[in-house]
């Protein structure tokens, strides 16, 4: 049985459904929505195969996501998949020191959009210019 996901879920495995949580989004997106969303699809990806839930209940999809997720969004933003801005700062002075913090907001570059929509793998590059993983097109 295929449930397009491995247990315990790879990092190559969250591309997917964030850049489809974001290829709909017409602001930029908090990490906890796509956190969310990405959880949902997984998710519902399972109860498609396991309605019963038998698998769900044995993993926490939860908890692997959140182990993985990081890394995963580094991957989409540093092959220029995504970007990040940060539109709010608080800044704050703590023990004479003045912290500023923010969180960032996600959407989709231009280079995201082309592959998408011309249907092109996606190839993920390390610092050291090798392919990590190739990305079929977004359905």
């Amino acid at each position: 049985m295929n449930f397009e996901f491995s247990n315990p879920l790879r990092i190559n495995e969250l591309f997917r459904p964030i850049l489809q949580f974001l290829v709909f989004q017409n602001d930029p997106k908090d990490i906890s929505n796509i956190k969310k969303d990405v959880i949902r699809r997984i998710k519902n990806t399972y109860k498609k195969y396991d309605p019963k839930n038998n698998i769900l209940d044995r993993n926490n999809i939860d908890i692997q996501v959140e182990k993985i997720f990081e890394e995963s969004l580094d991957l989409l933003i540093s092959n220029k998949l995504i970007n990040l801005e940060y539109l709010k700062l608080d800044v704050e002075i703590i023990d004479k020191k003045v912290v500023a913090k923010s969180d960032p907001l996600f959407y989709l570059t231009d280079k995201a959009k082309i592959h998408i929509q011309s249907e092109e793998s996606i190839k993920f590059i390390n610092a050291k210019g090798e392919t990590l993983y190739i990305l079929d097109f977004l359905p």
